[in-house]
């Protein structure tokens, strides 16, 4: 039994202040994505970000694509979504409550936002990641690093 191998994938990576860094080296990427993950719980578009951020749209644009591998609005949209699965997993909100928090216009709205980026319903998260699972505080983490 001792030379079996159990594999264990984690679902969750729980986000301390401490390791809450960003690893980026262009000081206007870094200070958009600040943006982005202190704003992200207000209806912000890409405007918002650039002007943040002291570059025309197109140059802050060429730099996400560059070092990110994504677009400013694909950044919005994740962090948004993150902060969704956070909820769903970290509280008993509900969807209309976590949908007026992060300032969603209507329960539709999230619904259709959210499924679009995760492939399933709210609940069906929440079901399948909630608390009775994990220990409260993990939250979905979607980050693909970019191919060198």
């Amino acid at each position: 039994m001792a030379d079996r191998q159990i594999i264990v994938r984690p679902e969750f990576i729980v986000t301390r202040q401490s390791t809450d860094v960003l690893s980026i080296e262009d000081p206007n990427v870094t200070a958009a994505v600040r943006y982005i993950r202190e704003h992200a719980k207000e209806p912000i578009g890409v405007e918002d970000v650039v002007k943040a951020s002291y570059l025309s749209r197109r140059i802050l644009e060429v730099r996400f694509k560059k070092i990110l591998r994504r677009s400013i609005q694909h950044e919005i949209r994740r962090i948004r979504v993150n902060q969704i699965c956070e909820m769903l997993v970290s509280t008993n909100l509900s969807v209309s409550q976590i949908g007026n928090s992060l300032g969603y216009s209507s329960i539709h709205h999230i619904s259709q936002y959210f499924r679009s980026e995760k492939g399933m319903t709210l609940l069906e998260y929440r079901r399948k990641f909630g608390q009775k699972d994990f220990l409260s505080g993990g939250f979905c983490f979607d980050f693909v690093l970019p191919k060198t």
